[in-house]
């Protein structure tokens, strides 16, 4: 028998899949360049009216707890709430929260936000010199990992939320547990992580790990709407801890063709840990492993299909392990979101970035 295994449940039908991603670390078409105002990109004139960055020390400079100022309480409460809404119970007394600039974080104890960006433009399209129709871009994106600083310890509590979220486990034992919300303007991106530990995993050299990553981008109603068009979430050895990770043994989803649906579930055993979890739909996402750098990550694309559900999400497992007695895995994680607005044919993004 397999010892490290996955099984699809529930399937019933094939779905056609359009690869838009190929390879390793990727990012989004149109998304890699520096943003600057009045820049052209596909036919697209880009004019760029805010553009922030927030990193560790200004993050860690605004952090406040429950009870230490209205604002900071209201985002607290919010991150709480929308965490109740999926199913996943939060103690509000274990959540940070920061005012930056125009945007809202907050992080639950055991994570770390190091950095935070948001990017606001106006992008008009150019038919043959005349301007077209105009719309309005909305780019976050963070990046966050587990405190090392805070011990790992066995959580009682039964795993509950969207995606991987949702699994319930059984032979091991769940030591992390954590999400981070990013909100500018009323549109947000979450971004959660668990890690998951066999009580055995059959091997004298190694010991493996079980890593659910899941991320939520979350538009706006309105007049017009604000949809998310890309969501990308990945995961990597953290750059400041890279030899707690020895390598990436396997990961889930395989390729954008899988056969899964919503409603459909998987079940997943790394060595005794069995994982059970209901799936969000495969079909419209693109995964992008790389072996080589330890990689996993997935991506949402709408195509520039604009006129999509109001809330997309995006999650993926992988499987990585450490050399039998060395430290705890500590993951970096990369989150990220394009919202657009208006009558827009080629939403033209500019923030998403490979690698951190």
């Amino acid at each position: 028998m397999n010892k490290y295994a996955f099984r699809l449940v529930g399937l019933t039908s094939a779905v056609a899949v359009f690869g838009i991603y190929a390879g390793g670390c990727v990012m989004p078409p149109n998304e890699g360049d520096p943003a600057g105002a009045g820049q052209s990109a596909g036919g697209n004139e880009v004019s760029v009216s805010e553009n922030r960055t927030f990193g560790a020390a200004e993050i860690k400079s605004a952090a406040a707890r429950l009870h230490q100022g209205p604002e900071t309480d209201r985002v607290i409460y919010n991150h709480v709430t929308s965490q109740a809404r999926e199913g996943r119970l939060v103690d509000a007394l274990n959540v940070n929260a920061a005012i930056l600039g125009g945007g809202e974080l907050a992080w639950e104890d055991g994570s770390v936000v190091e950095e935070a960006r948001f990017l606001i433009a106006t992008s008009t399209d150019v038919v043959q010199g005349a301007q077209g129709s105009t719309g309005e871009i909305l780019e976050l994106d963070f990046q966050a990992h587990a405190d090392a600083d805070v011990p790992n310890a066995p959580q009682d509590r039964a795993a509950v939320g969207l995606g991987m979220g949702s699994a319930s486990y059984s032979g091991g034992t769940r030591l992390q547990s954590t999400c981070q919300t990013w909100t500018v303007q009323g549109r947000s991106i979450t971004g959660c992580y668990q890690l998951f530990k066999p009580t055995s995993d059959y091997s004298s050299t190694r010991d493996y790990y079980a890593y659910n990553r899941w991320a939520t981008a979350v538009g706006q109603n309105g007049s017009p709407p604000w949809y998310p068009v890309i969501v990308d979430a990945r995961s990597r050895p953290h750059s400041s801890y890279p030899s707690r990770v020895a390598g990436m043994s396997n990961y889930f989803p395989i390729d954008g063709s899988q056969l899964c649906f919503q409603g459909s579930s998987v079940n997943i055993t790394v060595g005794s840990l069995g994982l059970a979890f209901a799936l969000t739909n495969c079909a419209d996402k693109v995964p992008t492993p790389d072996a080589t750098t330890k990689t996993m990550g997935v991506i949402y694309d709408d195509g520039f299909l604009f006129g999509g559900p109001l809330s997309k999400g995006v999650d993926f497992e992988m499987e990585v392990f450490a050399w039998q007695g060395g430290a705890t895995p500590i993951m970096g994680d990369y989150n990220y979101a394009k919202f657009c607005s208006g009558t827009l044919a080629n939403c033209t993004g500019t923030l998403g970035k490979d690698g951190w």
